[in-house]
C-alpha cells in the first residue's frame, strides 16, 4: 500500500514538472531588438562595468576608455542616445578614492562603496556614500573594517545589503575572510548573513569566522517589486535565495537551465518575473546566449529566448521589456537597444 502510495505521489511529481521541463524542452523564441539602436556617447571599445537603470528607464554606465589606466567615468545615457556625464562623488580627496562598486537606487541617487585615503595618504578606508547627480554628497560612513566589496544593494529603508572579504592583520600577514550581510546607512553590520552548502542563513553579528561559510563570489543581487531581496547563486546549478529587507530566508527556487555547461551570468527582476541571461556551450556552438524567464514566486520556465544581437542587458521593465547596451562589430561604438518579450 505504502509502495502504491509512492508511485501515486511520484506521477504527481512528474505531472507538476512537466510545464517546467516542456518549456526548455521546446525551441527557444528569437528575440531580435525593436528597430536600430541608439548610439551613446561612451568612447568606442571602451571597458564598461555593470549597467544599471533608474526608475526612468535610463542607464548608468561605468566605463574606462580602451587603453586608459585611469580611474572609471560614469554616464547617464536615455533610450534616444543623449548622454550626460556624472562628476565624481563631492567628498574630501575624492579625487584619489578607488570606486570598488557603484549602484542606483528606487529613488534614483547613487551609491558607491569607496577607498578612500586618509592620514596624508599614508592609509586607507573603505567608505560607503551616496550622492546626486551632479556629484553632491547625501550621506558619507566610514566601514569598522577593512573590506573589498563585491556586492551593493542600496534598500528603500536607508540600509544596504554588501558582501565581499575582510581584510584583517594576522601573524602570517593578511587573512581574509567572508563576511555579508544587511548595513544601517551608518555602514554598520545589522544582520550578518553566511553562505552554506545547504543556502543563506542568519547568524549573529558576532560568529565572524566559520569554516561552513562560503564566498559570495559571482552572486548577484537585485531588488524586487516586492521589497524583497533576490540573489543569484550560480556556483553549481543556478538558484534563487529571497531574503526580506530584515535579511530573513524567505524562500530559495532552483532554477531549470537551458543547457548544461550555461552559466547564470546575470539576472533581474520585473512585473513578479525574473529574468535570467545564460551563456555558455550547447548545441548550437560556443558562446550561446540565453534569456530564459521564470515566475519569481515558483521558479517555474515560463519561456526562453535566443537574442539575435550581442549585447549587455541593463533594465528589465514591465516584466517583459529589456533594454541592452551592444556593441557596434566594426567601429567598437556602444548603443541602446530595446527588446520585448512575449
Amino acid at each position: 500500500m505504502r509502495s502504491a502510495f509512492r508511485l501515486v505521489c511520484l506521477g504527481l511529481l512528474a505531472v507538476a514538472c512537466e510545464p517546467v521541463h516542456a518549456q526548455l524542452s521546446q525551441p527557444a523564441v528569437s528575440l531580435q531588438l525593436d528597430g536600430e539602436p541608439q548610439t551613446i556617447q561612451i568612447p568606442a571599445r571602451a571597458l564598461l562595468y555593470d549597467p544599471q537603470c533608474d526608475s526612468s528607464g535610463a542607464i548608468y554606465v561605468r566605463y574606462v576608455p580602451a587603453g586608459d589606466s585611469g580611474p572609471t567615468k560614469l554616464v547617464r545615457a536615455e533610450s534616444d542616445g543623449s548622454t550626460q556625464t556624472i562628476p565624481p562623488v563631492a567628498i574630501p580627496q575624492g579625487n584619489d578614492s578607488h570606486v570598488f562598486l557603484f549602484a542606483v537606487a528606487g529613488d534614483d541617487s547613487l551609491h558607491e562603496m569607496l577607498r578612500v585615503p586618509v592620514d596624508d595618504g599614508n592609509d586607507t578606508e573603505v567608505q560607503y556614500v551616496s550622492f546626486d547627480k551632479d556629484g553632491s554628497p547625501r550621506t558619507q560612513a566610514k566601514f569598522t573594517d577593512q573590506m573589498i566589496p563585491s556586492m551593493l544593494l542600496p534598500l528603500p529603508n536607508g540600509d544596504f545589503f554588501a558582501a565581499g572579504v575582510i581584510l584583517q592583520t594576522a601573524t602570517g600577514g593578511v587573512s581574509e575572510g567572508p563576511i555579508a550581510g544587511i548595513f544601517s546607512p551608518d555602514a554598520q553590520l545589522k544582520q550578518r548573513l553566511q553562505n552554506t552548502s545547504s543556502g543563506l542563513a542568519r547568524v549573529s553579528n558576532a560568529d565572524q569566522n566559520s569554516s561552513s561559510d562560503i564566498p559570495l563570489e559571482g552572486a548577484i543581487i537585485r531588488l524586487g517589486g516586492d521589497g524583497n531581496l533576490y540573489i543569484l547563486l550560480s556556483a553549481d546549478n543556478a538558484r534563487i535565495e529571497v531574503l526580506s529587507q530584515a535579511g530573513r530566508v524567505l524562500r530559495r527556487m532552483h532554477l531549470e537551465q537551458p543547457f548544461a555547461n550555461g552559466v547564470a551570468d546575470d539576472m533581474f527582476v520585473s512585473g513578479n518575473r525574473l529574468l535570467v541571461v545564460y551563456e555558455g556551450e550547447a548545441d548550437e556552438g560556443k558562446n550561446t546566449l540565453r534569456y530564459v524567464v521564470y515566475d519569481a514566486q515558483t521558479g517555474e520556465v515560463i519561456r526562453q529566448y535566443q537574442p539575435e544581437f550581442s549585447g549587455t542587458a541593463a533594465c528589465f521593465e514591465d516584466g517583459d521589456s529589456v533594454t541592452v547596451l551592444v556593441r557596434e562589430p566594426s567601429s567598437g561604438a556602444i548603443a541602446i537597444g530595446t527588446a520585448e518579450l512575449e
